[in-house]
């Protein structure tokens, strides 16, 4: 379930275009003709050849892939021109830029697959089985969503590769993208309309007629939706449920996108108007970026929005140090300590409030390092959904491999992926009430316990193999005995529970209880 609206609009691509914006006109620039004064348009860059989309990060570098070439390219704020990767074969559709990894994803349309690329620009395989998906986007936790023009559906796709069906009831979707509240808009190509999906997926709706073969989409959380229409040659609004006429004579724009500062890119494959690459419309909506709220000390966190931690934090007593008991809610660490009282049960962060049981769902913890985690824990998950755990560091100091380092309870369709466990009780406790969660890249260093459960699991995911020597235990060790051995099954039993491990061909194991 989508709970978490993009707080960032610079990281938006497809191939077709939906843009949700402010409603702020696009202006004449190179022989761009038929709209409305106001704002500056120009050629931004080279000529790129068949450039179908378009995306950027939140520094503003903007990057596009030649669909025929394969060539993915960057463009710096400054117009600086990188190369990154020289993809083989055709049909690349994409790029979309990840804000939660940082990475960048593209599609093959004829080949069925996507391809994730890193800042190093090294290509690893992502999904495969698709049927010619065409538009791409992604949520606050790191799943990336790709509409299959072949098949007329919208795929989920989880960080770990977990493949399911997020939307159904199109005709020909293409270019993809999510609104304030979490409903997904497509364009449906087929139809000439723009489709919307209620917030959680499920059967589309239409949403407007659009002639002219409406693509690519995008949002800004006020609600206004734009379509670029690549035969007409045009970009509508939709405001309202009122289509109007937004820009013409673009030539064949594919792919739009909106930077950090609130400037427009528009994708011109085939432009038709003496520049194949892409057109910058400066200005169209305000400057963008998520407000932080830089934190000093411990405490409750309610509101929607980012925090950071400026400094190391020493609590005392038996109180957590954070509580997260909002949603949408993202705590970095920066890379500072908490570092707990020796003598407390207290737990480092809880994601959830377990005095209400109210859940905080689309929560993200990353950059934090938890020392003497002694009784307590050092993050917990409690009755809460969406939550993204990466890039912490948890440790015991005190030599007693008390506590755990990180417990699930009620948890459901989170990640947990880059962090370290180090010293603990359990390095990894997982409750039989937890479901749909993937754990994987993590590091478990001298847990007592190993990485397991003692309650069971089912329907979670583990990645394998997990570190030989470094984790202890009979649920470990079967673990591991398992990742050494492909395709076997390992029978595991713990404290009168009977669990199953079954690995998979993505090197990964389900739980199953």
């Amino acid at each position: 379930m989508i709970s978490v609206k993009h707080k960032i609009i610079s990281h938006k691509l497809t191939i077709i275009g939906l843009i949700i914006a402010l409603g702020l006109m696009v202006v004449p620039g190179i022989a761009l003709a038929e709209i409305a004064p106001g704002f500056a348009s120009t050629t931004f860059g080279p000529v790129i050849d068949g450039a179908r989309g378009v995306t950027t990060d939140s520094d503003g570098n903007v990057y596009t892939v030649g669909r025929s070439t394969g060539i993915l390219t960057k463009l710096s704020p400054a117009g600086v021109v990188t190369e990154l990767v020289d993809l083989p074969g055709s049909t690349w559709i994409g790029p979309y830029f990840d804000p939660v990894s940082g990475d960048l994803f593209v599609a093959n349309g004829s080949g069925g697959f996507l391809r994730r690329i890193n800042g190093v620009g090294a290509v690893a395989d992502f999904a495969d089985g698709l049927a010619n998906p065409s538009g791409l986007t992604g949520d606050s936790v790191g799943n990336i969503y790709a509409s299959e023009f072949g098949a007329n559906i919208v795929a989920k796709i989880t960080p770990g590769g977990v493949k399911t069906t997020y939307a159904t009831g199109l005709n020909g979707p293409d270019g993809i993208d999510f609104g304030p509240s979490g409903e997904l808009y497509i364009g449906n190509r087929n139809t000439d309309q723009v489709m919307r999906v209620e917030a959680g997926g499920g059967k589309a709706a239409v949403f407007a007629d659009i002639p002219g073969d409406p693509l690519d989409g995008l949002s800004d959380g006020a609600g206004d939706v734009y379509t670029a229409n690549s035969i007409a040659g045009t970009i509508s609004k939709i405001s309202g449920g009122v289509v109007s006429e937004f820009g013409a004579a673009f030539g064949h724009p594919h792919g739009l996108a909106f930077d950090p500062s609130g400037n427009m890119f528009v994708a011109n494959p085939s432009s038709g108007v003496g520049h194949e690459g892409i057109f910058k419309v400066a200005a169209v909506i305000p400057p963008s970026g998520p407000v932080v709220t830089h934190l000093e000390a411990c405490g409750v966190l309610t509101e929607p929005g980012e925090y950071a931690l400026d400094n190391d934090v020493f609590p005392v007593g038996d109180a957590d140090c954070f509580t997260i008991s909002g949603s949408d809610i993202t705590l970095d660490g920066s890379g500072h300590k908490i570092v707990q009282d020796p003598g407390s049960s207290n737990n480092a962060v809880l994601v959830g409030d377990s005095a209400t049981n109210l859940p905080a769902n689309g929560v993200t913890v990353k950059n934090l390092r938890i020392e003497r985690t002694h009784k307590g824990a050092g993050i917990v998950i409690w009755n809460s959904s969406n939550v993204m755990i990466t890039n912490n560091t948890v440790l015991n100091r005190f030599g007693d491999q008390m506590g755990t380092r990180m417990l699930l309870s009620d948890a459901i369709d989170s990640v947990i992926t880059g962090n370290t466990f180090s010293g603990n009780n359990w390095g990894l406790f997982v409750r039989a009430t937890s479901v749909g969660n993937e754990i994987y890249n993590n590091n478990f260093i001298g847990n007592n316990g190993g990485a397991g459960a003692i309650d069971g699991i089912s329907g979670n995911v583990f990645d394998l193999p997990m570190p030989v020597g470094a984790i202890t235990g009979a649920i470990s060790m079967s673990l591991v005995r398992a990742a050494q051995m492909p395709m076997v099954t390992a029978s595991v039993t713990a404290h009168s529970s009977l669990m199953v491990a079954k690995t998979t061909c993505h090197g990964r194991v389900q739980m199953d209880g």
